[in-house]
């Protein structure tokens, strides 16, 4: 049986084109390497971050996408993380509208986001812009179990994103699925890994059966629904928000009860 690294290497070209197709657009590079003032540990301010206008680290991104970052580093090895523009999402400072999703917690984002206080001095405002992420890090475990799930559980937000967003509680199921993600691992007992561990490995595997995109992305969507049932129930409504949604031509919804009829 392959390793989770031999599984690891053989979907990265097809994690990027996953990544292409969720963004509409490739990966945005950032760090020493290309843009030296957002380099590990800068306290860019949110103004630089941040605009009105959509632009997010300087690139445009319409309402309800996605933007993958690929910070770089020289001391570390690169990590990827998630931009979200929605006008839902609306936190303390004067820019709502956007989060960050880093698989890693929010108090480890690579740089420290900053803000002007009434007094005029400088605060850093990360967790105020990661409602997305976890509290603490999911991406954990040895290199033998988690040989860098970064880009892959960014894809799994991105996924649950694309699938959800048009329900008007798609946070609250996610917050759900981060909780489920935290859980204890039973595959690897005893060892440093959790349930959101056993899901990125099973999305590799669903990735490296080589399908067309499309129904890569519906294969992600039944093993994250597999292992998070009650997504659902954890928004609290059976329908979206502003759309004319029907559960009888939901064609993932209808695998996700086939999945769940096989269990019982």
């Amino acid at each position: 049986m392959a390793t989770n690294k031999a599984i690891f290497e053989r979907c990265t070209a097809k994690i990027l084109e996953i990544e292409r197709w969720l963004t509409r657009s490739p990966h945005y590079p950032l760090g020493n390497t290309h843009t030296p003032r957002y380099s590990e540990g800068a306290s860019p301010p949110i103004t630089e971050i941040a605009s009105r206008r959509g632009l997010y680290f300087g690139k445009q991104i319409e309402e309800k996408q996605c933007m993958a970052i690929n910070f770089q580093f020289m001391s570390v090895a690169a990590h990827s993380l998630i931009i979200v523009r929605d006008s839902r999402l609306v936190h303390s400072t004067q820019y709502p509208g956007f989060s960050i999703f880093d698989p890693n917690g929010k108090e480890r984002l690579p740089i420290n986001i900053t803000d002007r206080s009434e007094d005029g001095s400088e605060k850093v405002i990360n967790k105020e812009l990661m409602e997305i992420s976890p509290d603490s890090s999911i991406n954990i475990g040895t290199d033998a179990i988690n040989p860098g799930y970064c880009a892959t559980f960014g894809i799994i937000f991105m996924c649950y994103y694309h699938r959800y967003k048009d329900y008007p509680n798609w946070l609250s199921g996610w917050k759900y699925v981060l909780g489920i993600f935290k859980t204890e691992s039973t595959r690897w007992r005893g060892r440093v890994a959790n349930i959101g561990i056993e899901v990125a490995a099973d999305v590799l595997q669903e990735i490296c059966k080589g399908s067309s995109v499309s129904e890569n992305i519906e294969g992600i969507l039944e093993v994250l629904c597999t292992a998070c049932p009650d997504i659902i129930t954890a928004m609290g409504s059976s329908s979206g928000g502003g759309i004319n949604y029907s559960y009888k031509t939901d064609k993932y919804m209808q695998r996700l009860e086939a999945l769940l009829k096989k269990q019982i």
